[in-house]
């Protein structure tokens, strides 16, 4: 189960992102058979039997897209928990929720593409509230 404490026993926030979340598998999305234009009646019946292992594949491909997703989802939330602890942000906001999630979203729109940055964003944002 992935928890602050793991997350925070990376050198940084990108190593965290990059080791856990190449782990995780991506689904990949099965190819759908095509019937040619001008088919036979074998074309037809060798369409028919590959259509329905598509469809399994399908079914397959839905519930591991949902749980892949789930993971991600998961792994971010930890973080966004994790640079929020370490930053000090409940300390200094007194535990303010709301003006905790304003302070977190202004780094994220401020910082680039990477939780490291959104931590130091996060960390210069909140030396305004000492």
């Amino acid at each position: 189960m992935l928890t602050i404490e793991k997350i925070n026993s990376y050198k940084s926030y990108s190593e965290a992102e990059n080791d856990i979340l190449s782990k995780i598998e991506c689904p990949y999305k099965p190819q759908k058979p095509i019937l040619k234009k001008e088919h036979t009646s074998n074309d037809i019946t060798k369409y028919q039997s590959e259509f329905v292992i598509y469809e399994l594949g399908m079914k397959s491909y839905e519930i591991k897209r949902k749980e892949y997703n789930e993971k991600r989802i998961e792994f971010h939330n930890i973080v966004e928990k994790a640079i929020i602890a370490k930053s000090g942000a409940k300390f200094i906001l007194k535990d303010n929720s709301k003006l905790i999630e304003k302070v977190y979203s202004k780094a994220c729109e401020l910082s680039s593409d990477n939780y490291d940055s959104i931590y130091y964003t996060m960390v210069s944002l909140l030396e305004i509230f000492e």
